[in-house]
């Protein structure tokens, strides 16, 4: 299941994707912003990479979905960080993200991979890049994906055995 697909994707340029769509993209998602900044020492020089592929994450939903987002209930992300971030089911996080959004995982780890050899990232990095990206990506899939899939998402969270969906 996926509602981005990998012509939005190629639509994306890093080139024609400055500073302005940046800003735009991330104020889309008021929720998402104070997230980064509050994770802004984590991230250390992953921060440009990550602040990049979020922004153009919300801009690939924003195009497919053709509705507005929805409001995340009130410490959503950091919830779901902090659940994650426990590191006890990165390979069930890592399917479900692959289950639910395959092209738009996969636009990210081609990103981390080409940083890990251009950029010379190191393991942290990745780990810690990946479950930013990973918190995210849920969030903008809880938002952009249309209500009656909520409880698919719901499912697919506990098919994965990922304790994932915050809703109180």
């Amino acid at each position: 299941m996926t509602f981005v697909d990998q012509n939005v994707l190629a639509e994306i340029n890093p080139d024609t994707f400055g500073p302005q769509n940046l800003t735009e993209e991330l104020g889309f998602l008021p929720e998402i912003f104070p997230f980064l900044k509050s994770k802004e020492e984590l991230l250390g020089r992953t921060r440009p990479a990550i602040t990049f592929v979020v922004a153009a994450t919300i801009r690939a939903f924003r195009k497919c979905c053709g509705q507005p987002a929805r409001t995340l209930p009130a410490g959503f992300m950091d919830r779901i960080w902090e659940r994650w971030s426990y590191g006890e089911h990165e390979d069930r996080i890592v399917d479900l993200l692959e289950t639910l959004e395959p092209h738009l995982w996969s636009y990210f780890l081609h990103m981390a991979q080409s940083a890990v050899e251009n950029e010379d990232w190191s393991h942290q990095d990745v780990a810690v890049a990946s479950l930013m990206y990973a918190t995210v990506l849920f969030a903008c899939i809880f938002q952009f994906w249309p209500e009656d899939y909520l409880p698919e998402l719901e499912q697919a969270s506990r098919d994965h055995r990922v304790s994932a969906v915050v809703l109180d």
